[in-house]
């Protein structure tokens, strides 16, 4: 997707009582603030020097030689804005500022802009007598989806949502809120193994924690056991700026910048240039992730989310971390109602005139599963234990107690199951899960077990405390 910059762009860019027109006496370039084209670095800080030049001389013509320019969030300023031509989400973090400025053309020289995240390319607010032309802006992941469409035919589109839920927990959550009672089961547990929940020594956000160093131990860890050696880390924007923010990062990552940009400032510190260092000794590379998605309730409700657990790395052997399975749904027989297919989804209206009812059902048996689970790490750098992805501030005093008292207790035998602080037999939690609305099934492991019971919402954890015979 190439998108022409001009007066008639659809790119969301604030035109704030302008007028435009030529005019140029001064040539600036952006290679005189250290600005090189195909160098990956994030242009915002030299883009935004080289503006504040121009505003010294009006009359100015600011050139880019012509090639790629990366702009990031890091660095870039953050103002709110209220247009009608974008969504209304604010600040809006601002690649390029234009702020009272006058007379000025910006020349691309037919280079290419590249954003990453949601970002406003450029904003012109209170200027006179400014041209953009000469380049294209695009993004590396375009924000036109508000999930990861997979595949999409005139029958169905499949938008992965769980897929991210499922891909930084390493099981599925059916929650009351979102599905209330129509979950026949709380998790699915892909049966990753319990040593592969993992946290850093020191949280990311904390002072000397070394992310970068942390991924490497975690890829360690993993092969020493002769399983395939992990090559791709997942995490959320926000972990990657937490990781961009690091001393260790940029000490790890200091001789690729020199010898691409010839600096060593925190300024010029992206993606690219820590996926070079991650190449060249062998570790995971870094996907990030910008997920949004808006879900609504039964009440009808609408809430926007982020799928991915931002507090969660996950480590993989591949750039994929499972699979997406469909079922044909089934046509109902001896019903009055109308019945449309598509290739895997179901649509169903029921009518009635007395009292006026019409209803509309969609239908999709659909479930996402993991791959290569034996080899998956899950991270959680908000905290030094796993904790269900939950950083520290966000557990609960009751959290902590059970994870204080179960840390301090012996190893439980198979048929032990360490619940509450307490130990217990598993048939006896198996009966109480029942007991409660919660059969579980008798094969399940103790392991298992437990990180079921510790999904569940406080009132079935009292119920079940209760069944166990544990004062509440």
């Amino acid at each position: 997707m190439k998108t022409l910059l001009s007066l008639k762009s659809i790119l969301p860019l604030a035109l704030l009582f302008c007028a435009t027109s030529i005019s140029a006496n001064k040539i600036i370039s952006v290679a005189d603030f250290g600005l090189k084209p195909d160098s990956r670095i994030n242009a915002v800080p030299f883009v935004q020097k080289a503006i504040d030049a121009c505003k010294k001389n009006p009359g100015s013509t600011l050139v880019f030689p012509k090639g790629r320019y990366d702009f990031w969030a890091q660095h870039a300023i953050e103002k709110e804005y209220h247009e009608t031509n974008t969504y209304d989400v604010n600040p809006k973090i601002l690649a390029v500022l234009l702020d009272e400025v006058n007379d000025l053309t910006i020349d691309g020289n037919g280079s290419e802009f590249i954003m990453h995240g949601r970002m406003q390319p450029f904003t012109l607010d209170y200027c006179q007598n400014v041209t953009l032309k000469n380049f294209t802006v695009d993004w590396d992941i375009p924000l036109t989806a508000q999930g990861t469409v997979v595949e999409s035919t005139p029958d169905f589109m499949e938008i992965e949502i769980d897929a991210c839920r499922i891909g930084s927990r390493g099981i599925q959550t059916f929650t009351k809120e979102i599905d209330g009672d129509m979950a026949t089961e709380n998790i699915i547990d892909f049966n990753v193994p319990k040593e592969n929940f993992v946290a850093p020594a020191i949280p990311w956000d904390k002072p000397g924690a070394d992310g970068l160093g942390d991924i490497a131990k975690w890829q360690s860890n993993i092969a020493a056991q002769g399983k395939k050696k992990p090559m791709y880390a997942f995490l959320e924007k926000a972990a990657f700026e937490t990781l961009l923010s690091q001393e260790k990062t940029m000490k790890r990552v200091a001789s690729v910048l020199l010898s691409v940009t010839g600096l060593t400032s925190a300024e010029v510190l992206a993606l690219d240039n820590i996926n070079s260092y991650q190449s060249k000794h062998g570790y995971p590379r870094i996907i990030v992730l910008d997920t949004y998605a808006t879900i609504e309730d039964k009440a009808g409700n609408f809430t926007t989310i982020k799928p991915w657990n931002k507090n969660v790395v996950t480590l993989s052997p591949a750039p994929q971390l499972g699979w997406t399975y469909f079922k044909t749904v089934p046509v109902v027989k001896g019903t009055d109602a109308i019945q449309a297919h598509g290739r895997y989804a179901k649509t169903t209206v029921y009518s009635q005139v007395n009292p006026l009812l019409e209803v509309t059902m969609i239908e999709a048996y659909v479930q996402p599963a993991l791959i290569n689970r034996a080899s998956l790490v899950f991270a959680n750098i908000a905290n030094t234990e796993w904790a269900d992805g939950k950083a520290t501030d966000e557990m609960s005093d009751e959290d902590k107690q059970v994870r204080v008292a179960s840390a301090s207790a012996p190893p439980a035998a198979d048929n032990k199951v360490s619940v509450f602080g307490q130990t217990f037999e598993k048939e006896t939690v198996l009966a109480a899960m029942k007991s409660i609305g919660e059969p579980t099934n008798q094969n399940i492991t103790v392991a298992n077990l437990e990180s079921k019971i510790a999904a569940l919402d406080e009132d079935k954890k009292v119920e079940l405390k209760q069944a166990l015979g544990i004062e509440v």
